[in-house]
């Protein structure tokens, strides 16, 4: 049953329709069409199955081994946002056969809706390791969109599946570029680097993090939610240690300027926008968020936001006779050479936080295909003064896939 699903027109709107279904002659007759005159032909594998190949502009031969993209269904058991290809029994064959021969072998998924045309390309690397019975690759309704916006969207997905998908009049320049360094890809390699020192270091207790922020001369040592403020000054000092140009942390300079209020900033190639990182309790249904005009404003000028999520288990302090609350008064008081630290341990140790183990992270990018689906308002209450705080967003866990391009387990 072809059901009701969102769908991506033409003019970068999203609407509630059936799937368009395309035979795979109809796909291949699409493909040609959008691609130089003579650069694409139908060919078969020795198995007699239909692919297209294409020779790109560097002379390099490309073999599609092509599907639909259309809805789940399921009557309600699947969010309308998630599309998916059955990637066919024989293209684990075909790529073996394929590569053999010095092909650039390519799963590519079909979209269509009317007059609007969408490649999907799952790098095969990973799906071959499977037993490829009819598998499926799935896509989201916010990857067709950034594909429509920009030309070329790429990201990884949950099972660090690496997805791009592709307008169908940049699709042959696509083929015809290195397309596997693409310039989000480069983004992604620095955050596997930094996440590698999680690897070697998942217990972090509230008392060495305190102690390193403030013997490096972080502002921000004394305050009660370390994790988040530690996990800035690791990442602060992960891209001065390694001299990263492309991630620039402003969570420092932008607090005391006009400029938009987040942690980072990204600039390579053509893309430049903001994101924010954010430590949360794995057990949380929500993470914390920022102020909704700040975050509305990135979102318009730049086209996209992206929040940087590491999520840990915690040992709460209440459950270690407070033993944290106490040592972090004495030793801020300790460091005090002015006399002016006046807190009661008593104050915070219902949530302050022993230790974290960061067990995985994940980056959300938001943007106006997804921004109202995964935030929610968070009630900030009312200033000392009793004026109304700025409202402020919370991010939601649930149904993640439609926002996540990057995802990472320790």
């Amino acid at each position: 049953m072809n059901e009701k699903s969102e769908q991506i027109t033409s003019d970068l709107n999203k609407v509630i329709d059936k799937d368009s279904h395309l035979s795979i002659g109809e796909m291949i007759k699409k493909i040609i069409e959008i691609c130089p005159k003579d650069k694409c032909e139908e060919k078969f594998t020795q198995g007699k199955h239909k692919f297209l190949l294409c020779t790109d502009s560097k002379d390099r031969k490309h073999a599609l081994l092509l599907s639909a993209v259309t809805f789940l269904g399921g009557n309600g058991n699947h969010p309308i946002f998630k599309k998916r290809s059955q990637l066919k029994n024989w293209f684990k064959e075909a790529y073996y056969e394929l590569t053999s021969k010095d092909y650039i072998v390519h799963f590519i998924g079909v979209y269509s809706y009317k007059a609007n045309i969408i490649l999907v390309d799952w790098e095969p690397t990973t799906y071959i390791k499977r037993k490829m019975n009819n598998s499926s690759a799935f896509v989201y309704i916010n990857d067709l969109f950034q594909a429509m916006k920009n030309g070329v969207s790429s990201r990884f997905d949950l099972h660090r599946n690496y997805i791009t998908t592709i307008r169908a009049n940049t699709f042959y320049d696509y083929l015809s570029e290195d397309y596997r360094e693409s310039a989000v890809k480069k983004l992604f390699r620095r955050f596997d680097e930094f996440n590698e020192c999680f690897k070697k270091r998942k217990h972090i207790s509230g008392k060495e993090a305190i102690i390193d922020m403030h013997k490096s001369g972080w502002p921000e040592w004394k305050q009660t939610e370390w994790p988040g403020w530690y996990l800035e000054f690791l990442f602060n000092k992960y891209l001065n240690d390694n001299s990263v140009s492309e991630i620039v942390y402003t969570g420092q300079k932008n607090k005391e300027s006009d400029k938009l209020d987040f942690d980072l900033y990204f600039k390579i190639k053509n893309l430049k926008f903001y994101g924010d990182l954010k430590a949360s309790d794995i057990k949380k249904k929500e993470a914390p968020g920022n102020d909704r005009d700040s975050l509305c404003q990135a979102i318009s000028e730049y086209g996209r936001f992206w929040y940087v999520i590491y999520e840990h288990s915690t040992v709460y302090d209440k459950d270690k006779n407070k033993e944290l609350s106490k040592w972090r008064v004495c030793y801020i008081i300790q460091q005090d050479k002015d006399g002016k630290y006046n807190c009661k341990e008593d104050s915070y140790w219902r949530r302050m936080k022993n230790k974290v183990s960061f067990t995985k992270m994940m980056i959300l990018e938001l943007n106006r295909a997804n921004f109202s689906k995964q935030l929610v308002d968070f009630n900030q209450g009312h200033q000392p003064d009793g004026s109304k705080r700025k409202p402020k967003v919370s991010i939601k866990k649930i149904n993640i896939e439609n926002s996540m391009v990057y995802s990472y387990v320790f």
